[in-house]
């Protein structure tokens, strides 16, 4: 016994790190970085092909096209990259292929698990020939395949897989995916594929003898309705198959249909989630019955107008229908593929730049899934250099960033490249982006869930934020930044810094402030507002408190060890629902605002650290099943 406490309290604290880092990790995206750069070898990279190796490479695949026009003209290649360190950095470019009678296409992966072979099957065009031109019964069009067996390091010769894939006499063309492949569960390699025989019309092909031999699926219901498609296994063991419908319109639901027999017949189809004109990515995130908590699909592509903003989706009802949609990246985006990596994190392998250019970010489960306690959350994820107009990244929020209460106009605040930077922060910066007040301005947003004051519950608001030095000092609110809850077009209460340098409280017609010079210019503050809301029955006010942190200084962990420098009451219990956030900086002053939080959970929003109590359940549920199990195995 004595043995057991000794191993308890050896591996206690290490536990305790585990569950804070772990559960309480911050909603987070890596930066995107360059994989295929334009102009580097090649003028222009098209189609991305990303798939993660058990071994940890990652294997970034594309088109090299040697055209000025990234659409149309000169030769094409099949181009690779590897990266060794979860995408943060990418090796130099290796040509797969480069096929001297003409150009090579649609490059899409498929990984066998069974012997971690990744195969990628793409297409053949003899000289300048495309789709429509292609003849049927000639070597036009053909289908190939390679695999490597060391993860990218080398590729076998391609085999031709034309007669097995195509019904060579009667079609002009195929083309797979592109993208991604999906092994099934029963260990059937499945390729998503359409043909071109007057329009284009989906199907599918498979191997059940690991790559050796190809055969090809019936063509799916309903007519030449659909083309590029992919492929994800669902719960029940059903194929199920997100194709871009043939009508080229914007904003057209996706033509969705399932098979129950591995891709080799289709049912009826139906009508999928809105994207623009482009190919998008699906992929299985987790799955029930390999132990994760819900089923999850994902689904990246851009949002709009056209191929603009991409954005991830999940799913929780099988590919029926996705919510918590999440920036991923600000302006121009078209095809993408993603992945799940090792540790669980998703890579995403993206066209940008006019498609030009291939780029490549990782996000984590808490960027698509926020904390409980986290209501809204805000990391400026848009391009630099812009006005913030109607950008409507970030999450908890109803609509764009606007000029004033009510959604009207534009917001002339602008972003600007990196973040604000403060030193002991508790959570890991997201952004790498900041919002600029140029001598004024102003941002409002709605939020999703409105803050209820008739109810007895505590909110959070948080924010970094920093006032350039300036030659003159006006001493007046052309040099304040305040910060407004709102309902409607009503504000209820405020607070921010005054033209003293002095952080204040507004509540109705009462105000309290710091003494003048609280705080320093060209000095980055954690300002953090608390909000207690009674309810109506209780007979008790609504207070609000306020406490602001200079960059360097710890964060208290727990509510209790703030001290609350600044408290309001309205006097009275209030019934309003506060449904917008507006920030507006002086006309007189430089203003930098950035990771905007409103929460209910001290945790989420302010430390990043649990309260002691939840840390003791979690830890003796982990011992718990220590004890039951032998052993604790995490699955993604």
């Amino acid at each position: 016994m004595l043995r057991a406490w000794r191993t308890v309290a050896i591996i206690l604290p290490a536990i305790i790190a585990v569950v804070v880092n772990a559960a309480f990790a911050e909603p987070r995206q890596m930066p995107s970085v360059e994989v295929f750069s334009a102009g580097v070898e090649y003028p222009n990279y098209r189609i991305p092909s990303f798939t993660a190796m058990p071994d940890g490479t990652l294997i970034a695949i594309a088109e090299g096209r040697t055209g000025d026009d990234p659409g149309f003209g000169g030769d094409i290649d099949l181009v690779t990259k590897r990266s060794f360190d979860g995408g943060a950095t990418w090796g130099s470019i290796q040509i797969i292929e480069s096929f001297d009678g003409g150009t090579v296409s649609n490059p899409t992966t498929v990984l066998d698990q069974s012997n971690n072979r990744l195969w990628v099957l793409y297409n053949r065009w003899e000289g300048a020939l495309g789709t429509t031109d292609s003849l049927p019964g000639t070597t036009n069009n053909t289908a190939w395949a390679r695999y490597t067996d060391d993860s990218g390091q080398t590729w076998s010769d391609p085999v031709d897989i034309t007669l097995a894939t195509k019904d060579f006499d009667n079609w002009n063309a195929v083309g797979f995916g592109p993208g991604s492949g999906i092994q099934a569960s029963n260990g059937r390699l499945i390729i998503p594929a359409a043909r071109w025989q007057n329009g284009w019309h989906t199907y599918a092909v498979y191997s059940d003898d690991h790559g050796i031999n190809w055969q090809r699926g019936q063509l799916t219901p309903g007519g030449n309705i659909s083309n590029e498609n992919q492929l994800v296994e669902l719960a029940n063991g059903h194929i199920l198959m997100d194709a871009r419908p043939n009508t080229g319109i914007d904003g057209q639901p996706r033509i969705i249909t399932s098979s129950t027999d591995g891709g080799q017949t289709w049912l009826s189809p139906v009508t999928g989630q809105a994207w623009p004109n482009v190919e998008i990515a699906v992929e299985r995130l987790t799955l029930q019955s390999k132990g994760d908590d819900l089923n999850r699909i994902i689904s990246t592509g851009p949002r709009g107008p056209s191929r603009t903003d991409l954005v991830v989706r999940t799913s929780y009802d099988e590919g029926a229908t996705y919510t918590h949609e999440r920036l991923l990246h600000d302006g121009y985006s078209g095809y993408s593929d993603l992945h799940v990596l090792n540790d669980g994190t998703v890579g995403v392998l993206y066209e940008t730049n006019q498609a030009r250019t291939i780029m490549f970010t990782r996000f984590n489960r808490e960027f698509i899934e926020p904390p409980a306690g986290l209501l809204a959350y805000e990391g400026f994820r848009y391009a630099s250099s812009e006005a913030l107009a109607n950008k409507d990244g970030g999450y908890g929020f109803s609509g764009g960033w606007a000029a004033s209460a009510g959604g009207g106009g534009s917001s002339d605040a602008y972003i600007e490249q990196s973040d604000l930077h403060y030193a002991n922060f508790p959570f890991t910066i997201e952004g790498q982006r900041r919002v600029w007040f140029r001598r004024g301005g102003s941002m409002f947003r709605t939020l999703a869930t409105p803050i209820d004051l008739d109810q007895d519950q505590t909110y959070y608001l948080s924010m970094l934020l920093r006032q350039d030095a300036d030659s003159f000092d006006n001493k007046n609110n052309t040099e304040a930044l305040s910060v407004s809850l709102l309902t409607g077009t009503q504000e209820i209460f405020g607070f921010g810094v005054n033209g003293e340098e002095s952080f204040y409280i507004n509540f109705g017609d009462e105000s309290n402030f710091t003494a003048a010079k609280s705080l320093a210019k060209d000095i980055v503050y954690y300002l953090v507002a608390k909000i207690v809301a009674s309810g109506s029955s209780s007979g008790n006010s609504d207070q609000i408190f306020l406490e602001y942190f200079a960059s360097g200084s710890l964060i208290p962990e727990t509510d209790a060890a703030m001290s609350w420098a600044l408290t309001g009451s309205l006097g009275a219990n209030s019934l309003a629902s506060l449904d917008g956030l507006l920030i507006q900086g002086g006309k007189n002053a430089d203003w930098l605002v950035d990771e905007i939080r409103i929460g209910t959970s001290f945790a989420d929003v302010v430390s990043n650290v649990p309260e002691p109590a939840s840390i003791i359940v979690m830890v003796i549920g982990i011992l718990a099943l220590g004890r039951r199990r032998g052993s604790y195995t995490y699955r993604r």
